[in-house]
């Protein structure tokens, strides 16, 4: 019999089963389980996730309004003083027993397509993300700069990266 399909949908605490989820970082699935749902409880984050079929999480992602001030920005090409709006990936993970099977490049497609369609109606200039501190950090920093994605502060605090509306256009 064929494996259902993954897909990728919203998040609903209420169908999706978490119960079973490890990214292989104890403090973010802490922060999964309880910070996470917070923020979607009040509207602040909204997460996708990945399944096959069944409620259990594969793999998630989530998105935030988000702006960058100008003068923490010296990556990121402005030509005004206000703040620069941006849409926040405040997460992106695997379940670690379907690490290495592309689900998360899977999702990060999802994310990048979903933020170019969301950056239309409301003028993001970019995606920011910051790197996980953790033991896998700079594994993860490689891989985002490898999709493109640049520090904010060049020669500054590396874990903020960014990549413009335009290079994501371009790139669809």
């Amino acid at each position: 019999m064929d494996e259902p399909a993954l897909q990728v949908c919203e998040f609903d605490r209420s169908v999706h089963d978490l119960s079973g989820f490890s990214s292989g970082v104890p403090a973010l699935d802490s922060w999964i389980r309880a910070g996470m749902l917070q923020q979607v409880d009040k509207g602040r984050l909204h997460v996708w996730c990945m399944t096959r079929g069944a409620s259990a999480v594969l793999g998630l992602y989530g998105l935030a309004l988000h702006v960058v001030e100008c003068d923490a920005a010296t990556g990121i090409e402005h030509r005004q003083r206000a703040p620069i709006p941006a849409i926040t990936l405040s997460l992106l993970s695997t379940d670690v027993a379907v690490r290495g099977q592309g689900l998360g490049s899977a999702l990060m497609a999802d994310a990048v397509a979903r933020v170019h369609r969301l950056s239309a109606g409301i003028g993001a200039a970019a995606l920011v993300l910051d790197v996980w501190p953790n033991a896998t950090a700079e594994n993860h920093a490689a891989w985002y700069a490898r999709l493109g994605f640049r520090p904010i502060e060049p020669g500054g605090r590396s874990q903020r990266l960014w990549l413009s509306m335009t290079d994501i256009g371009a790139a669809l």
